[in-house]
């Protein structure tokens, strides 16, 4: 399988992407995320079907997680609320599911970045969740990775910089971010 090919976001060997990108997948992880679907749909009748819109699929192992982010469209870096993840540690071993639940309130929540990467270039919402990763590159905000996935980290690092974001938008000191803002905010970010 080609990596350099896949649409969504590859962080060591997990994949991840938007439900309304799963048909850009090749055959074969398509096929093993339906197969974990199905596992989910027999553990909630109906009328309990658990919400979710973002796919983690190990690349390496047989392992589907289908997460819950409320507001991936609306929210910049919406919060992981739920996951329910669908595998088996060895062809030997039985399939098992389990669901972790987060508390959105936790200071150690964890947020998506860069969502454009979980998306097919069409989407809609492609090119304005694009722009504010270019925002937020060009101010430096990714450049320490290990701290901007938490939620506390993530809105301490803005508010030590005077940033805001507003429907995908980032605002330094109250006004939209222009260039010359973000090359400011990029010289203090360490």
């Amino acid at each position: 399988m080609n990596n350099d090919k896949l649409v969504g976001k590859l962080v060591n060997d997990r994949l991840y992407l938007h439900y309304r990108a799963r048909s850009y997948l090749p055959r074969e992880l398509a096929e093993r995320i339906d197969a974990a679907e199905v596992v989910l749909d027999n553990e909630f009748p109906d009328s309990q079907t658990p919400g979710w819109n973002v796919i983690r699929v190990h690349l390496r192992w047989n392992q589907v997680a289908f997460l819950h982010y409320p507001g991936f469209r609306s929210i910049a870096h919406p919060v992981l609320r739920k996951s329910y993840s669908v595998g088996r540690q060895s062809k030997y071993q039985p399939v098992v599911m389990t669901v972790t639940c987060y508390d959105p309130a936790s200071p150690s929540a964890s947020i998506l970045h860069r969502k454009e990467a979980f998306l097919p270039r069409e989407d809609d919402d492609f090119g304005l969740f694009s722009t504010l990763t270019s925002q937020e590159e060009a101010a430096g905000l990714f450049k320490n990775p290990s701290i901007i996935g938490l939620k506390d980290c993530w809105e301490g690092l803005l508010r030590k910089h005077h940033l805001t974001i507003d429907h995908h938008v980032l605002y330094y000191r109250g006004k939209p971010a222009t260039a010359k803002d973000c090359q400011k905010v990029r010289a203090r970010v360490r």
